[in-house]
């Protein structure tokens, strides 16, 4: 295969890669959950207003990046089980391996 026929189809794969992940971005932005206007508890008390929840996602994307390497990593630490985070890392684990 010659070097040019390489180069076009390097870029046809990114044109079509892009557009896919384009179109993935648009039709998950029009689903997108709604937010409750407020939460109530069950004693009739407002316990937090959507301004609430808009900030606290705001807070976690600070620290969290979820488009990045280490901030998918950091998501899987928030959500594996305890015992699987320090296995095979030496991590926690004392002299007789527990």
């Amino acid at each position: 295969m010659s070097l040019q026929k390489l180069k076009w189809i390097a870029i046809f794969s990114f044109v079509v890669a892009m557009v896919i992940l384009l179109a993935g971005g648009f039709t998950s932005f029009d689903k997108l959950p709604p937010y409750p206007g407020q939460v109530v508890g069950p004693d009739g008390k407002v316990l937090f207003h959507k301004g609430d929840i808009l900030a606290g996602q705001e807070v976690f994307d600070h620290h969290h990046s979820r488009g990045s390497a280490p901030g998918l990593l950091s998501l899987y630490y928030l959500s594996a089980p305890e015992g699987s985070r320090n296995q095979g890392r030496g991590i926690g684990v004392g002299k007789d391996g527990n």
